[in-house]
C-alpha cells in the first residue's frame, strides 16, 4: 500500500511539474506574439509616415504643374521643381531660392521641415520611395530615427559623411535598414536590393533616381555584392571612395566581379560616378548586402 502511495504521489508531481512548464511556454509564447504584433503595429506606422511625406511631395508636384505661373520660375527646373539641369541663377545651385520657389518647389519645403534632409531617393523595383538625411557631425543620427527626428526601428536611409552627394568623391554611399526579419508582406526601406542577386533581375532592374537640390540623378543597378563586416574584403570595398587612375577603377570592379553577380548589358568606364545601396544581410553572421549602381549621363 505505501509504494503505490509513492507511486501516485509522484505521478501528481510529474503532472504538476509538466503543467507548469505548459503555462511557462504558453505564457512566453503569448508575449512573444503580443511583442511582434506590437513591433509590426510600430513599423506600419512609421512606414505610414514615409507614405504621407510622399503625398506631401506628390501634391506639391501636382500644384506646381497646374499653376498658371508653372512655365516661367520652376520651368526650367522640371516638372517636379528638382530637375535634370541646373542653370545659374534658378534657386537650384546651392544659392538661397526666392520667396516664390521656396513656396512652390517641395524639395524646399520638406528641408523647412527638417534642414538634414538631402535627398529624394526612388527605386520602384525595390519598392523604394524616401527621403534620404545627411547629418556630417553624427553618421548614424538617422539609423533609428524619422523623419521627425523622433524613436524609428525603421530609421530613415542616411548618406556616408565621407561621400556627400555634393562632393568629390566617386562614389556616394547610402545606407539603410534591412526589416526582412519581420516577415511583412512587402519590401520596405532597403529589403528590395536583397532580391537583386541575379543578373536577369539587375538587368530589369530599371533605375535608380536620387533627387537632390542639383537636380535628378539616374542610376542604373551594375552589381550585386555580399559582404560580411570586418573582412579585408569588405573594408576594401567601404574605403575606396574614389579612383585616382583608370586601374585603381578597373581593381574595384574586378573585385565587385569576383565577389558578386553582375549585369552583362553595360560596361562601366572610368569617369564613371558610383551610387551605392547598403544594408544588412541575414545570409550571414555580421552580412552586409551592397547595390553597386552606375550614374547614367
Amino acid at each position: 500500500m505505501k509504494e503505490r502511495k509513492v507511486g501516485g504521489g509522484m505521478k501528481k508531481i510529474v503532472v504538476i511539474v509538466v503543467a507548469v512548464l505548459l503555462i511557462i511556454i504558453l505564457v512566453f509564447v503569448g508575449r512573444s506574439f503580443f511583442s511582434n504584433d506590437e513591433q509590426r503595429k510600430e513599423i506600419e506606422n512609421e512606414v505610414e509616415k514615409f507614405a504621407k511625406l510622399s503625398e506631401i511631395r506628390d501634391s506639391y508636384i501636382r500644384e506646381q504643374s497646374n499653376s498658371p505661373g508653372s512655365d516661367d520660375g520652376l520651368a526650367q527646373s522640371g516638372k517636379d521643381g528638382v530637375g535634370d539641369t541646373v542653370t545659374e541663377g534658378d534657386g537650384l545651385s546651392g544659392e538661397k531660392p526666392s520667396n516664390e520657389l521656396l513656396k512652390n518647389n517641395w524639395f524646399y519645403m520638406l528641408e523647412e521641415i527638417n534642414e538634414d534632409f538631402e535627398a529624394w531617393l526612388i527605386f520602384e523595383s525595390a519598392n523604394m520611395d524616401y527621403p534620404v538625411m545627411y547629418t556630417p557631425k553624427e553618421q548614424n543620427y538617422y539609423l533609428n530615427k524619422n523623419f521627425d527626428m523622433e524613436y524609428s526601428p525603421l530609421g530613415t536611409p542616411f548618406v556616408d559623411i565621407r561621400t556627400p552627394l555634393d562632393g568629390e568623391t566617386d562614389v556616394k554611399i547610402l545606407y539603410g535598414h534591412n526589416m526582412g526579419r519581420y516577415y511583412l508582406d512587402s519590401d520596405i526601406m532597403f529589403d528590395g536590393i536583397c532580391s537583386l542577386n541575379t543578373a536577369e533581375l539587375l538587368d530589369n532592374a530599371g533605375t535608380i533616381l536620387l533627387k537632390t537640390k542639383q537636380g535628378t540623378l539616374t542610376y542604373r543597378p551594375y552589381a550585386s555584392v555580399l559582404l560580411q563586416e570586418y573582412t579585408k574584403a569588405a573594408d576594401y570595398f567601404y574605403t575606396t571612395l574614389s579612383f585616382e587612375n583608370e586601374e585603381g577603377f578597373q581593381q574595384y570592379f574586378s573585385f565587385i566581379k569576383s565577389m558578386g553577380v553582375y549585369t552583362t548589358s553595360f560596361e562601366p568606364e572610368y569617369g564613371d560616378k558610383i551610387l551605392v545601396l547598403s544594408t544588412c544581410s541575414f545570409q550571414i553572421e555580421r552580412g552586409r548586402r551592397v547595390l553597386i549602381a552606375v550614374l547614367q549621363e
